[in-house]
């Protein structure tokens, strides 16, 4: 496990480079149309979020079915819970996130002429029935791990098929991992309202800073949100299709916190000291020893998230996963209160 030794090299790079973590904000950046924020529902959750801090909710997951031209809804009683928060917040927009990961059985609909209209079809019914306000399709990098070069293209179609199914009135958006790997951009911009940017899980080695801001040495030097939004610029998205992803857990060592731990989980305990990475912009844990054990956000990793949201001009902030959040609401209420005013 690594060893944390770089508070000294990280202070000296910091006045090497002349590198912060406080976002020199244009005021005029706050002024103008409000931000939105979305966040995930789970479908096993217990908890409903209030309705008042959010601007939509994706719910997830549907599933794609066994013949690979439909979707099969996971506790379909509590989609409609969640649906029914719309009579608290008229304007609240609630979607069908389908997938969920590399996601079975995407490879085959979409490879699949007729599975592709079919299922666009679904997506139609399934938003009359439920009433809902569109759909996500969360298969998150198309092509890889296990899947085939045709993904990309095959994607493609089939988020053109359902953009024709359900109109031009309903949220067509998708999900994707830092850099969108897999997806054939700007092409499918044509038919999607948005990209959710998953800016977590951006470490591949455990425990790590997977929400970073910026390559730091204290986090480690895979990727960093700094790094993911220039790749997105670089395919053509332009900023306003972008809904910067917002991490409400942590990864961690598997000892003294989980590999995937809520941030309601992320407490004080014996033998754990908390860090803040003025280089990532981010907080983070070591054992009584200096190991790296767990790699996370808070308010303030977030209000700077926020802040760099409205620097960039993005669509606003998506949030995994609402339940992870504490009683009091800690992580929600501070980003409601910088993106919406709220």
């Amino acid at each position: 496990m690594k060893k944390i030794v770089g508070g000294f090299i990280g202070l000296m790079l910091l006045s090497a480079f002349g590198v912060s973590c406080v976002n020199k904000r244009n005021p005029a950046a706050d002024i103008g149309p409000q931000y939105e924020l979305l966040g995930y529902v789970w479908s096993g959750g217990k908890t409903l979020p209030d309705p008042t801090m959010l601007t939509a909710v994706n719910y997830a997951f549907g599933r794609v079915n066994e013949h690979r031209n439909g979707i099969n809804i996971e506790n379909p009683d509590r989609l409609r819970e969640v649906v029914g928060l719309k009579k608290l917040n008229p304007d609240l927009k609630v979607m069908l996130s389908i997938g969920g990961g590399c996601s079975e059985g995407f490879s085959d609909l979409a490879s699949c002429d007729s599975c592709r209209v079919a299922f666009a079809r679904d997506c139609r019914r399934v938003i009359d029935e439920f009433g809902l306000d569109g759909i996500d399709y969360d298969w998150e990098s198309p092509a890889f791990p296990d899947g085939t070069p045709e993904d990309v293209d095959n994607f493609e179609l089939l988020l053109k098929e359902t953009r024709s199914a359900i109109g031009d009135d309903k949220v067509l958006s998708v999900a994707a991992m830092a850099g969108a790997l897999g997806m054939k951009l700007p092409d499918i911009l044509e038919y999607i309202d948005y990209i959710s940017a998953m800016e977590y899980d951006m470490t591949w080695t455990r425990p790590g800073s997977h929400t970073s801001m910026r390559e730091s040495e204290i986090g480690g030097f895979d990727y960093n949100v700094e790094r993911s939004m220039k790749t997105y610029a670089d395919k053509g998205v332009p900023p306003e299709k972008i809904m910067l992803g917002l991490s409400f857990y942590g990864r961690g060592d598997g000892k003294y916190f989980e590999e995937w731990t809520a941030y309601r989980d992320i407490t004080p305990r014996e033998g754990v000291v908390f860090h803040w990475d003025s280089i990532g912009c981010v907080p983070y844990a070591v054992d009584s020893v200096g190991n790296f054990i767990l790699g996370f956000d808070n308010e303030k990793s977030l209000e700077i998230k926020c802040d760099y949201i409205k620097d960039l001009g993005l669509r606003g902030g998506m949030i995994w996963r609402m339940e992870y959040d504490t009683d009091s609401l800690e992580l929600t209420r501070k980003v409601t209160k910088e993106l919406l005013g709220r």
